[in-house]
């Protein structure tokens, strides 16, 4: 791995205040609120950070970024980035969810 430092088991929840506040209610220590402008910067310094294994985002930020960084996205093998529906609709991504964590992990938790 060279010098790139990464801490398994570390996780970030990234998105507005209405996806974030249930996150931050919960406990969880590494909560992001953003506003929509600034939502895609965070995620990339997030992403180079090397600190987090799973990065929870908004589903809808998710649809709305650069298709530069969706490509980035589709290509890492880690972080694990797992976009989460909101209190305002539900996953498209769910189905998505079994291939990242193949991917991360390099086999299928769920085969039989």
């Amino acid at each position: 791995m060279g010098d790139k430092k990464m801490v398994i088991g570390k996780i970030a929840v990234l998105g507005e205040r209405h996806f974030t506040m249930g996150f931050m209610l919960a406990g969880v220590q590494n909560v992001f609120t953003v506003v929509e402008g600034n939502s895609e910067q965070k995620l990339i310094e997030l992403i180079d950070s090397k600190q987090y294994s799973i990065i929870y985002i908004n589903e809808r930020l998710s649809e709305q970024m650069d298709w530069k960084l969706k490509k980035r996205i589709s290509n890492l093998a880690y972080p694990v980035i797992v976009p989460l529906p909101d209190i305002k609709g539900e996953s498209n991504e769910a189905a998505n969810i079994k291939v990242l964590i193949k991917r991360a992990l390099g086999f299928d938790i769920i085969a039989k």
